[in-house]
């Protein structure tokens, strides 16, 4: 192929390029303006997986990226996508323009990591960093049959920290989605529920409805646990958080060692 011709297919790859991104923006253009609006998006999506997963992981907050174009982008394709509660990671990132988490050359995900850690621990699967990496760009956050390969990983705030807020976030966001994660929690009854960040600790106890957690002896840092009807409640440190060396290996097995209500702390069935 002569100099000429090749110019000629690349730049008929680049034409039909920009064809597909013009044509994108049309149609994102022709979404009325109430698409999943804010209030709905901050009452109804929690996250990524299935509440069927018999493990569930709770943060504080979304992470990633906070431009208001990001946010914005989140917003339409949650709405076009038919606002689920919960979503498929690895497709929605990739609309967003995150989708390198799930890659063929995916590197590591510094949060996901530690808790993709515990999961595999927890299903008695292999869990060093090789198998981490396959669970996260093949089954992480992606809806699944299979119990072994289910996820949910869930916010208490659906946006990242540093994203522009209306007035009404901060105390209108927190009771709702406290009150739908309860009743979440009562519907599909997880196995076990691992909350991440000992200083969030009052917002766990609201959604768990009580304050009896109690800090469990576990060589290298904190762990703190309590058990109400079928479920194991956890309180860790956060993965981005300063930890000792090994930390989320000893939390891993430690969950896996005391999933027998008898080594939890009970409260009573209300």
């Amino acid at each position: 192929m002569n100099f000429s011709a090749y110019s000629a297919v690349h730049l008929g790859k680049a034409l039909a390029i920009m064809e597909k991104i013009v044509d994108l923006k049309r149609h994102l253009q022709e979404i009325p303006e109430d698409h999943g609006s804010l209030p709905d998006y901050c009452k109804r999506f929690f996250g990524y997986g299935s509440w069927k997963a018999p493990i569930w992981f709770i943060g504080m907050e979304e992470g990633g990226c906070s431009c208001q174009g990001t946010i914005g982008l989140r917003l339409r394709y949650w709405w076009l996508r038919g606002t689920k509660s919960l979503e498929n990671a690895p497709e929605f990132f990739r609309l967003i323009g995150q989708g390198c988490w799930f890659c063929d050359h995916a590197k590591l995900q510094p949060t996901w990591k530690q808790l993709i850690r515990i999961q595999l621990v927890f299903n008695r699967q292999e869990a060093n960093d090789n198998a981490i990496l396959s669970f996260q760009k093949e089954h992480w956050g992606k809806r699944e049959r299979d119990r072994r390969r289910m996820s949910c990983f869930v916010e208490l705030y659906p946006l990242p920290p540093s994203a522009k807020k209306p007035r009404y976030y901060d105390n209108w966001c927190a009771p709702i989605r406290v009150k739908a994660l309860k009743r979440s929690i009562r519907t599909n009854s997880p196995k076990a529920v691992v909350f991440c960040g000992m200083k969030y600790l009052d917002h766990w106890r609201e959604i768990v409805g009580d304050t009896n957690f109690q800090p469990q002896n576990m060589q290298g840092g904190r762990i703190m646990t309590c058990r109400h009807n079928r479920t194991s409640y956890y309180v860790i440190l956060h993965p981005t958080s300063h930890h000792p060396v090994g930390y989320f290996d000893r939390v891993a097995h430690h969950i896996l060692d005391h999933r027998r209500p008898s080594h939890l702390t009970r409260m009573p069935v209300r």
